[in-house]
C-alpha cells in the first residue's frame, strides 16, 4: 500500500508569499512594458504627435524621461508598501 505524505521543508514558501512574489514580478513587468512603449521611438502616437505639433523630439524626451522615472519610483513604492518585493 502506497501512502502519500506531505513533506514540509523549512525553507518552503507559504502560498501567500508565492502569490505576492508573482504579483511583484507581474507588476514590474507591466510597468516596464508601459514605460518601454512610452519611450519607444517606434510608438506611433508619439511620432504622429511630434509631426503634427512640430515639436522638438529632444524637448519631448526630456519630459518623458522624468515621467518614466516618476512611474518607476511610484511602482517601487507601491510594491514596497504592499511588501511584495
Amino acid at each position: 500500500m502506497v501512502t502519500t505524505q506531505k513533506i514540509y521543508h523549512p525553507k518552503m514558501m507559504d502560498v501567500n508569499e508565492v502569490i505576492k512574489y508573482i504579483n511583484g514580478i507581474e507588476g514590474n513587468a507591466y510597468v516596464s512594458g508601459f514605460v518601454g512603449i512610452l519611450l519607444s521611438l517606434a510608438h506611433l502616437c508619439l511620432v504622429l504627435t511630434l509631426e503634427y505639433f512640430r515639436a522638438d523630439i529632444r524637448e519631448t524626451y526630456k519630459i518623458l524621461v522624468w515621467l518614466a522615472v516618476v512611474i518607476f519610483i511610484s511602482a517601487f513604492l507601491v510594491l514596497l508598501f504592499l511588501r511584495i518585493i
